[in-house]
């Protein structure tokens, strides 16, 4: 994951791709903000700002890492949930490091980012 200051240069050097390649990018703000990456040559999650309602952290996680992942799809469109099996690069910008919070504090251990 690409952390750091803003507009230092990270989207200049991925936007292009998007032009290139069949992107999925622009996350939006629903549980099924994924579809769509099933057909993707590469995801570019831009300034990401994670939320639970959109995918639940130790699944993000595990969608950066492993190659199998089931992701939410709505049922009026598909039969079944979409089965995200690729190798995808996925490249992800964001300010601040993902941190989960809960009651107002930083929930230290939901924040197991360390693999071995």
């Amino acid at each position: 994951m690409i952390v750091g200051v803003t507009n230092c240069r990270k989207t200049f050097l991925l936007n292009p791709l998007t032009e290139i390649f069949n992107t999925f990018s622009n996350l939006a703000s629903t549980s099924f903000a994924w579809v769509g990456t099933e057909n993707a040559e590469y995801i570019f999650l831009n300034d990401l700002r994670w939320s639970p309602s959109v995918i639940q952290q130790h699944i993000f996680f595990v969608l950066l890492e492993e190659p199998l992942v089931h992701l939410p799809a709505p049922k009026t469109h598909y039969a079944k949930d979409i089965v995200f099996n690729k190798d995808t690069p996925i490249f992800v910008t964001r300010k601040n490091p993902t941190v989960f919070v809960k009651n107002g504090t930083i929930d230290e251990k939901v924040m197991e980012t360390v693999m071995v």
